[in-house]
C-alpha cells in the first residue's frame, strides 16, 4: 500500500445516557495520510464495554458531547460536531 492510498475506517459513536463513549487507540493516527472515515451512530441502554483488543486500545472512557478531552483524531471530531449540530456532512481539511 502506497503512501497515497487513503486510510478507510467505518466507526460507531457509541451514545448512553447522554454520554459519548471515546476509545483511545494505540499509534493509530500517521501524519500525512488521507484518511476516509464512515460513522454511524447508535444507542444503547445497559451494559459497559470491555476492551477486547489491548494492543489496540489503551482505554475507553464516557464523555458529555459539550465536554470532549483533546485532542480528537479530526475525524472523530468532525462526526461528533455533526451529533452537536445536525450537519451531517463534513470535510476535514488539513
Amino acid at each position: 500500500m502506497s503512501d497515497q492510498t487513503p486510510k478507510v475506517g467505518a466507526g460507531v459513536v457509541i451514545i448512553k445516557d447522554g454520554m459519548t463513549l471515546l476509545t483511545k487507540r494505540r499509534g493509530s493516527l500517521k501524519e500525512g495520510k488521507h484518511y476516509l472515515d464512515v460513522s454511524f451512530t447508535a444507542e444503547i441502554v445497559s451494559g459497559e464495554p470491555t476492551i477486547m483488543e489491548p494492543h489496540r486500545i489503551e482505554e475507553v472512557s464516557w464523555h458529555p458531547l459539550d465536554h470532549l478531552p483533546t485532542p480528537l483524531f479530526p475525524p472523530v471530531a468532525a462526526v461528533l460536531d455533526a451529533l452537536r449540530t445536525g450537519k451531517v456532512y463534513h470535510e476535514v481539511r488539513e
